[in-house]
């Protein structure tokens, strides 16, 4: 389970930013909760 929280920090440019989600995205196996 791997639970996101879509907040960009100041310190991420777009591709950082891009490169977390996907991270945390490929990470789940089994469920994904993504909070906005």
């Amino acid at each position: 389970k791997v639970v996101l929280f879509e907040e960009r920090f100041k310190r991420h440019d777009n591709d950082t930013w891009k490169r977390w989600l996907y991270t945390g995205v490929t990470r789940a196996e089994e469920e994904l909760l993504i909070v906005g």
